[in-house]
């Protein structure tokens, strides 16, 4: 397997683009929203870069950095090893041989993970046992893994694919579990634009920053609330002010496409509610589509015909 800094560059290129219009992304970054939230805006894999960008600043390093050449990765391999054993062994590689480990599962497996104590076995029922490691391993090969896959991929070098060894598989270097969470962003998980909810980002933001300006005007000291209670009775107001009433007209504001590429809704034209709930924080409602179909569908593509309704913050706030 080959890896390229293509994937990495579409998504720092997207993550910027992202962050440019889209204030939540900035202010999860800022510590200001959880990943909770960012999730259920559908922004999780934003969440999770943000994360990944901020391992890099605590590690020093950046997603990707010029001129990896061997001398600079095999110091830093050897200093972040705490083990003599394997950091001798580091120390010892030449550019070739640390080459051809990477094309070693076995020997990069043994090294990263630990040693084999009690290999897995195939049981009586047929199941693989789970097996037992040594705890001794070279750290640096986690811990230097952003400096590698420059490496990696400055070099054009080929690295190993899953491999079955006995009747366990051990993972591609990509995917190794120690820090697939980092290389997945190199290869096989790209950001997008495409789902994002703008206009629910939009509005959720409107209305938190009203929130928070109503607190700064009414000298309210927030030590002094019960955070429970207040929590609590907003959700609930914020709720049933999102609930349409069945028989609500509602306009569709864009042509909404499934999985398929047909067309279910149709922009400008006019859709009776049956029913709506609350899922994850976003309003569902059931109406009929195209085809006389009737589901649950997110609000998020319609405007309520009824509304021009009561003010929002009427509603959480006023009698």
């Amino acid at each position: 397997m080959k890896i390229t800094y293509d994937v990495i560059k579409h998504n720092i290129e997207i993550y910027n683009i992202a962050k440019s219009s889209i204030p939540s992304i900035n202010q999860y970054e800022d510590g200001e929203i959880t990943h909770s939230a960012m999730r259920s805006l559908n922004l999780g894999l934003f969440a999770d870069f943000s994360d990944f960008l901020k391992r890099n600043i605590r590690d020093e390093c950046s997603p990707i950095i010029e001129d990896v050449s061997w001398k600079k990765l095999k110091s830093m391999l050897v200093e972040k090893t705490q083990h003599p054993r394997f950091r001798k062994y580091l120390s010892n590689r030449t550019q070739k041989s640390f080459i051809q480990l990477l094309n070693n599962a076995e020997d990069y497996d043994r090294l990263l993970n630990g040693r084999w104590e009690r290999r897995p076995k195939i049981t009586r029922r047929g199941r693989i046992s789970s097996g037992k490691r040594s705890d001794e391993y070279a750290e640096g090969l986690y811990k230097s893994v952003i400096p590698i896959v420059n490496f990696v991929i400055q070099n054009e070098i080929e690295v190993f694919d899953i491999t079955k060894s006995g009747c366990f598989e051990i993972r591609g270097f990509v995917f190794q579990e120690k820090y697939n969470h980092d290389l997945q962003w190199y290869t096989n998980q790209k950001l997008n634009l495409d789902n994002i909810p703008h206009r629910e980002i939009e509005v959720t933001n409107k209305l938190i920053l009203s929130f928070v300006k109503i607190l700064d005007e009414l000298k309210i000291d927030p030590r002094k609330l019960n955070l429970d209670a207040v929590k609590s009775t907003i959700s609930n107001r914020l709720e049933k002010s999102m609930i349409i009433p069945t028989g609500t007209n509602v306009k569709c504001l864009q042509d909404v496409f499934d999985g398929v590429g047909r067309k279910l809704f149709t922009k400008d034209v006019i859709y009776n509610v049956q029913g709506s709930y609350v899922s994850s924080g976003s309003l569902m409602i059931y109406i009929k589509n195209d085809f006389g179909n009737s589901n649950y569908v997110k609000f998020l593509n319609f405007e309520d015909m009824s509304l021009h309704r009561d003010n929002l913050l009427s509603n959480l706030f006023g009698d």
